[in-house]
Order: C-alpha cells, then structure tokens, then sequence
C-alpha cells in the first residue's frame, strides 16, 4: 500500500499544474460547452485516478498492486510523466 501514497504525491502535483495551466483558458472562454465538457472530463480523470491511485491499497501485496497497474497500462503515473514534462 506503500504505492498509493508515493503516487499521491505526484498525481497531486500533476493535478495542481492542470488546473493552474487551464483553468485560466477555460475561464476567459464565453462558450458553456466548453466549461461543460471540462468539469466532465474533470470529474471523469478525476475518478479514474482516484481509483487507480488506491488499487495498491485495496490488493494489500506488491505483486498484485503491479498486476493491477499493468493492467491499467500505468496510464496514470505514464500521465504524470506528461504532464510534467509539458507544462514544466
């Protein structure tokens, strides 16, 4: 369960540099759907990293955890890596 706190961490920092990098450019736009489909898609990743972020959490062993990760494609910590290197 180690794995869940060690990604929380960045996934908080990934998550921070998101909303500081386009928060702003939705907010000056003047269309709802645009404002609509990025409280979706918020809440939706926002899920989705919850869920893979607590994994470790749920399996209690380090074997599964990876298994579990792997079969998600470590799409999550692959985002952070993005996202950092992007925006930073």
């Amino acid at each position: 369960y180690y794995l869940t706190f060690v990604i929380a961490a960045f996934v908080s920092s990934a998550a921070r540099t998101l909303r500081r990098n386009l928060n702003p450019l939705v907010a000056q736009t003047k269309s709802d759907n645009v404002k609509l489909v990025y409280n979706f898609a918020g809440w939706v990743l926002s899920k989705y990293t919850l869920d893979f972020t607590v994994s470790p959490f749920m399996v209690l062993t380090l074997p599964l955890s990876v298994t579990a990760w792997r079969n998600n494609y470590f799409s999550v910590p692959i985002a952070v890596v993005v996202i950092h290197l992007a925006f930073n």
